[in-house]
């Protein structure tokens, strides 16, 4: 991922930078660096977003909502795939499917059974 991001940096192909990016915010989560792989995943997002990678950007809040999560700041995760959620609106109903399961997911070990029922209701309705 390293060296991706070095030509990519070279090539100053700011649209893929972002892929990589969050792909290199995934394995710092995956590693448990959850500081590291929120800032790089908002990092990653930043830039998706000012190149209109919509994939790229739901992706990287994805994986700030996730870092979030695990630090235990639901609410930061909510606000982040709150964000997600408005930029998968119009993208392929797969990408808008994961935003509203994770959400559900948060939701239902927040005890709010209802809202959990209703995002995933939401997300089965998808196809």
């Amino acid at each position: 991922a390293g060296a991706a991001r070095d030509q990519l940096e070279r090539l100053d192909d700011t649209f893929r930078l972002a892929n990589i990016a969050d792909t290199q915010a995934r394995i710092a989560l995956a590693r448990g660096d959850l500081a590291t792989a929120e800032h790089a995943a908002s990092d990653a997002a930043r830039l998706a977003e000012s190149v209109s990678n919509t994939k790229g950007a739901v992706d990287a809040l994805l994986t700030v909502a996730r870092a979030a999560r695990r630090q235990g700041r639901t609410a930061d995760a909510v606000a982040a795939l709150g964000r997600a959620e408005s930029l998968a609106a119009g993208a392929p109903p797969a990408r808008l499917r994961q935003v509203l399961t994770e959400w559900s997911e948060i939701a239902a070990e927040a005890g709010d059974h209802a809202a959990a029922y209703e995002l995933t209701r939401r997300a089965l309705a998808l196809g």
